[in-house]
């Protein structure tokens, strides 16, 4: 896991750390961000229960996934998930940047890209699933994703404050983790695929196909065009 971020950091150089706080203005958000944070976990702790309890599950939980307050509560968590992804991304490059603008603009527009690239790949995968009549399958898929991944903002923000506030760790020690948690999160998206579409071994092409075409490539999009408009060392 240390070997993916430090082979990164071969050609961008990590950021030093420094004793000193965020800026205020970075700090007021951090305080804000905390105390809505504070206020969401009990709900957010509901929905992790109930995701690793009907795991396993097939059928679809209506009455908790039907609710208007949950879904916006997924939702506020998929902001806070890709904001928090959005800024590692940002601490990994090092100010190894095209444009000479505030730090947050990079940060906001890292975590709109990945926000942005997720919603147009759970929009592909409905299509799919209506054009190959597996809407009920891939429905119940799709919470699943979006469940798992608003999940990653209870993990991610912890670890947003404490790489912010700690010192005398690495930023490698921080860097790992987000890797950890964005590979245990593909890694249970691919259990969830193969229980819920695997029918013999012809299937496992399909499933492939989907790891590679959605997956694998917005991947290496993503980085493309990061490394594209924003980067001066390109990948």
């Amino acid at each position: 896991m240390i070997g993916v971020v430090q082979h990164i950091s071969t050609f961008l150089p990590m950021i030093e750390r420094t004793d000193s706080f965020p800026s205020s203005f970075a700090t007021i958000g951090l305080l804000v961000a905390f105390i809505l944070y504070c206020f969401l976990f009990p709900r957010g702790k509901e929905l992790f229960f109930l995701f690793f309890r009907s795991y396993w599950e097939k059928e679809t939980r209506v009455n908790f996934d039907s609710n208007q307050n949950n879904f916006l509560l997924k939702f506020v968590f998929l902001l806070g998930t890709f904001t928090c992804y959005g800024f590692f991304v940002f601490r990994l490059l090092n100010h190894q940047f095209i444009y000479e603008v505030p730090n947050w603009i990079y940060v906001c527009s890292f975590s709109l890209l990945f926000f942005v690239a997720f919603w147009v790949k759970i929009a592909i995968v409905y299509s799919l699933g209506y054009v190959f009549g597996l809407s009920k399958s891939v429905s119940l898929f799709v919470k699943e994703v979006i469940s798992l991944f608003s999940l990653n903002f209870l993990v991610l923000f912890p670890l947003l404050i404490l790489y912010l506030f700690v010192v005398g760790i690495s930023s490698f020690f921080w860097l790992n983790m987000v890797v950890a948690v964005a590979l245990l999160s593909f890694i249970l998206l691919f259990i969830k695929l193969f229980r819920l579409f695997f029918q013999g071994f012809s299937s496992l092409f399909y499933i492939f196909l989907y790891l590679c075409a959605l997956e694998i490539l917005p991947i290496f999009l993503i980085i493309k065009v990061i490394s594209d408009e924003f980067l001066i060392v390109k990948f």
